[in-house]
């Protein structure tokens, strides 16, 4: 194509780009002559001054240089040429970008995206298309800046700005999640689980999620929101044993922290754990009882569980200590007399005989013939006068706790010195339940 016909063309079309025998001359020299049919459409682009049909003539230029003549790099350069002349055609900026993701090149990648989403970014208010255009932009900003240039900040920032244009970008939801995480800012970290689950239809995909804003929760030391967050888990699915676990076992995580737990939380979690220690049996049994009297001493069914399990795996050593606390916490229960028969008789085989008497005094007052005439034993045995009535003997938690200290465990082994609730040991039976539970094991 000789120069006097490049012109001649190059006016026509900066005149008229629908001129079509122009377009057709152009085509027809292009292939027999490719390099000077892309320098043929870079200077109609150039020339031309509307910035669409510039942009337009720049990108069929770069797409010869490419795909014809197989040079990448002139063909980026007259891409980002386009790119500059108009900034909202997607075509030249699909085009170099993905000309840089063929390549590996990342930091390149963000620099256009980055260049263009600024040129974009006045006219989002105007047009929806290109909100989303932009929203699709900062997510993959986002991820290239969180997985290949190693920069979580700045991927923050261009998932934040996804959700801003496009508050169902779950993807950026997700990445400013996990950025948020790795940061230790977990409230910024929860408020993207909430605005997550709006979005999440599926019943499993949300379980999955509340379990894992729960567990972020008490990463944060927000106990009681882990546990309001668990409880939403719960009304999906109210029959998962594991979930069951999770949520009683941190309601005890929060007595042992000494916060005061709503009540009927507490009653709540102490019923779980009992219907699961009738379930699972063994040490997982013995944990789960032994967690629901953490929380209700004073429950019956869990004393009952608590102390077959204890016997028949011989892990009686707190035995005391949990018949001491049901009897201060329940003591009218139906458990209250057996417990108050067995600390009495440990009381006594210690030589501790005031305290087996003010164990089964409350007995006496209920016209128990039995522990009346045991009573009178043990007065005689103590030297102590037996008065005519029984006095009444209302166990404070200041004195259930004294007594705790000194009172003997019901088998062969030596009194403890102290019978607190070993928490440690306790979270560590009820972690080993719950992967049983998860199992499907009853055993």
């Amino acid at each position: 194509m000789d120069p006097a016909q490049i012109d001649a063309l190059v006016q026509r079309l900066t005149a008229n780009p629908h001129d079509e025998g122009a377009l057709a001359s152009a085509h027809q020299a292009g292939a027999s002559d490719p390099k000077s049919y892309a320098l043929l459409l870079e200077r109609v682009g150039a020339e031309t001054r509307d910035a669409s049909y510039a942009s337009h003539w720049l990108s069929e230029a770069a797409n010869v240089w490419s795909t014809t003549l197989g040079d990448a790099h002139r063909a980026a350069r007259v891409l980002m040429q386009a790119i500059d002349r108009d900034p909202t055609q997607r075509t030249p900026a699909e085009r170099l970008a993905q000309l840089y993701r063929d390549k590996g090149d990342a930091k390149p990648l963000a620099a256009l995206l980055q260049r263009r989403a600024k040129a974009l970014a006045p006219l989002a208010p105007q047009s929806a298309e290109i909100r989303a255009e932009l929203a699709s932009m900062h997510e993959e900003l986002g991820r290239l800046f969180a997985d290949s240039l190693q920069e979580p900040k700045r991927a923050l920032e261009n998932f934040r700005r996804a959700i801003d244009l496009d508050p169902g970008s779950a993807y950026a939801i997700y990445g400013a999640r996990e950025i948020y995480k790795s940061l230790g800012q977990w409230d910024d970290a929860v408020q993207m689980y909430e605005a997550e689950l709006a979005l999440e239809r599926d019943p499993q995909r949300q379980l999955s999620l509340l379990r894992e804003e729960s567990t972020a929760q008490r990463t944060a030391n927000d106990l009681a929101g882990a546990s309001r967050t668990l409880a939403r888990a719960r009304v999906i699915d109210g029959e998962d044993a594991a979930l069951q676990q999770e949520f009683a076992s941190l309601i005890v995580e929060r007595l042992a922290a000494g916060e005061d737990v709503p009540a009927h939380e507490r009653t709540v979690g102490a019923e779980l754990l009992v219907g699961l220690a009738e379930v699972y049996d063994g040490e997982h049994g013995f944990a789960y009882s032994g967690g629901a009297l953490d929380i209700e001493p004073g429950h019956d069914r869990a004393l009952q569980l608590y102390a077959h399990y204890a016997q028949t795996i011989d892990r009686r050593e707190d035995l005391a200590s949990r018949y001491l606390a049901y009897v201060e916490a329940n003591p009218n229960g139906a458990m209250a007399a057996d417990a108050r028969w067995l600390l009495a008789a440990s009381y006594e085989g210690a030589a501790q005989l005031e305290h087996a008497i003010q164990m089964l005094e409350p007995l006496r007052g209920l016209g128990d013939e039995q522990a009346t005439a045991k009573l009178r034993e043990l007065y005689a045995q103590s030297g102590l006068h037996m008065p005519s009535v029984a006095p009444p003997q209302p166990l404070s938690r200041a004195r259930a706790q004294a007594q705790a200290m000194a009172v003997p465990t019901p088998s062969a082994g030596p009194p403890r010195d102290r019978v607190p609730v070993v928490v440690d040991r306790l979270q560590a039976l009820l972690d080993s339940a719950q992967a049983l539970a998860e199992a499907g094991k009853r055993t």
